[in-house]
């Protein structure tokens, strides 16, 4: 996929935090990061793709946003997660897998900090679909009931979250057009595991101490807009909600498909405006 705007040339620096295939991330630095006097501020950015093994970091359409965040000054850790397979049983990534593995590379920004002087006190997330899910998700972390197996008493601490099109009410899969991804992700339905729900579901876990952005588009037909609306029934009021009247749900983000630049456009200064507060 190429690259639709970039004033700097990026070289990620590939890092692992795990011993499996897909348990790695890339860290983008502005090419002023030699020079600076401060730490950088991190943007955490998650793909989506139905948490399935059909895109990657890089083929997701969100790699789309690492030039211009760069460009804005973010150290960008771009996660990779496994997945699970395409089709079939989902013997690839059974639950906690995918949460695990985001909560594994979001607290790796503390052991690789000092050595390219990023900002622990100044982290953001930021995610598209799925990756909306798994990026509020991991913000909420703190909020994870002590009796989960995903429970950890010192998560790194998120400050800003943005979720664009995000699946973050995982109680209402019949607002996705792959509703038994859900069901796959969890290894079973919200009665079947409640606990589970309870630890993953974003719509369960808001932290009111985290500013969170969603933008969601009227005419999404693949998550559909009722799924943030859901969320915020009981989010919190300091929450804001975007409804983009004419946005579906790839228009805000260059892909092989249709786009619209003008909503590109203004998704990048949306995300300017609101990580810049």
């Amino acid at each position: 996929m190429a690259v639709v705007h970039s004033d700097e040339k990026l070289v990620p620096i590939r890092i692992r935090y795990g011993i499996d295939s897909e348990q790695f991330g890339d860290l983008y630095l502005p090419l002023s990061y030699g020079y600076r006097a401060s730490s950088l501020p991190v943007l955490i950015l998650i793909h989506g793709g139905y948490w399935k093994d059909n895109h990657d970091l890089n083929s997701y359409a969100t790699s789309q946003l690492i030039p211009e965040l760069v460009a804005s000054g973010w150290a960008v850790w771009n996660i990779e997660y496994r997945r699970m397979d395409s089709d079939g049983a989902n013997m690839k990534a059974p639950w906690p897998a995918v949460f695990a593995d985001v909560a594994s590379a979001v607290d790796s920004v503390q052991l690789f900090a000092d050595t390219y002087s990023l900002d622990t006190q100044n982290v953001s997330v930021l995610g598209h679909s799925a990756g909306g899910c798994l990026a509020l998700w991991a913000a909420s972390r703190r909020q994870i009931p002590a009796e989960s197996q995903l429970f950890n008493s010192n998560p790194l601490v998120i400050q800003q979250a943005i979720s664009i099109g995000g699946v973050l009410s995982l109680t209402h899969p019949e607002l996705l057009c792959q509703p038994q991804q859900i069901i796959r992700l969890m290894g079973g339905s919200a009665s079947d595991w409640p606990d589970r729900y309870r630890a993953c579901d974003p719509a369960q876990l808001c932290d009111p101490s985290v500013r969170t952005l969603v933008i969601h588009g009227e005419k999404d037909e693949t998550v559909q807009v009722n799924q943030a609306k859901h969320y915020f029934v009981n989010a919190p009021e300091n929450y804001q909600l975007e409804i983009w009247p004419d946005a579906e749900h790839f228009s805000m983000l260059p892909h092989e498909g249709n786009w619209s630049p003008e909503q590109w456009q203004l998704l990048n200064a949306r995300i300017r405006a609101f990580f810049s507060y």
